[in-house]
């Protein structure tokens, strides 16, 4: 992933800010610090992921996959929550996640990946 965006994300994650556009060359993503009912029925603070937007030309690259790898890594919540998933391929790539990645659920539109615990993981 470009390392400027995932500076950004880091920047984000340790500033006191609740929401920032992400900007790139190729991705712009506009993120929050967001509290969620989670799939336990309880609170959860999440980093959200409120708007995606992938350059057309570097769609299908794996560009959006990388950026999520990042949220996942240096999210300090208990997850990453996807909202309002409308494009097709991008809801059929995360509903393959929940299918086979315990730590994702899926809920109308919205994803939902759970930060493994220490229980979850052994």
């Amino acid at each position: 992933m470009n390392s400027g965006l995932r500076g950004q994300l880091k920047n984000f994650l340790s500033s006191r800010n609740r929401n920032k556009w992400l900007c790139g060359r190729r991705v712009s993503v506009y993120v929050r610090k967001g509290k969620h009912l989670g799939p336990d029925g309880t609170i959860h603070e999440y980093l959200d992921l409120a708007n995606i937007h992938v350059d057309e030309r570097f769609q299908h690259k794996g560009i959006f996959k990388e950026f999520l790898n990042s949220c996942q890594e240096l999210t300090p919540y208990d997850g990453v929550f996807i909202e309002s998933v409308l494009n097709e391929g991008l809801r059929a790539h995360l509903k393959r996640k929940v299918e086979s990645d315990k730590h994702w659920k899926e809920k109308d539109f919205n994803f939902i990946w759970e930060k493994p615990t220490q229980q979850s993981s052994s």
